[in-house]
C-alpha cells in the first residue's frame, strides 16, 4: 500500500498567507505554488503532471487549494478534474479564497463538488484561515 500524503496548492500571489495557518496533518506534505507571472494554463499543466507522478507513489488523502483574485475560476475546471482524479475516495478537499470574491469561491466550490467523488469531504474558507 502506498503512503498517505496531503497536498497544498497555492494559485494566488497573496496565497502564501495561507501558509501561516496551515498545519500539516500527515508526515508527508507536498506544496505546489504558482510562480509570479506564470500563466494559468502553465500552472494547471504543471500541477496536473505533478499530481499524476505523486499518485503513483502515494495516496492523496487531503488537499488544500488556495485560490486568488486573478481569474482562477477560468482554469478551475481543468485543474479540478486533475484534482478529482488523484484524490482518494475518502479524502478531504479544502478550498481557500485568498483574495478571491465570495462569488468566485462559491462558484469554485460548486464546480469541485460536481467533479470529486461524493464521498470526498469538501470544505471552504472565504479568506485565508
Amino acid at each position: 500500500m502506498s503512503a498517505e500524503t496531503e497536498v497544498l496548492v497555492i494559485d494566488a500571489p497573496d496565497g502564501a498567507v495561507a501558509l501561516g495557518a496551515f498545519r500539516p496533518q500527515l508526515d508527508r506534505t507536498h506544496l505546489i505554488c504558482r510562480w509570479p507571472g506564470e500563466l494559468a494554463t502553465a500552472f494547471t499543466r504543471r500541477v496536473s503532471e505533478y499530481l499524476q507522478r505523486l499518485q503513483r507513489r502515494a495516496k492523496v488523502v487531503a488537499m488544500t487549494l488556495v485560490l486568488g483574485a486573478d481569474g482562477t475560476t477560468t482554469h478551475l475546471p481543468q485543474l479540478g478534474r486533475a484534482v478529482a482524479l488523484v484524490l482518494s475516495p475518502t479524502a478531504s478537499l479544502t478550498l481557500v479564497g485568498a483574495g478571491a470574491s465570495h462569488d468566485a469561491v462559491v462558484e469554485s466550490f460548486e464546480l469541485l463538488r460536481q467533479l470529486v467523488a461524493p464521498s470526498v469531504s469538501l470544505d471552504v474558507w472565504f479568506g485565508a484561515p
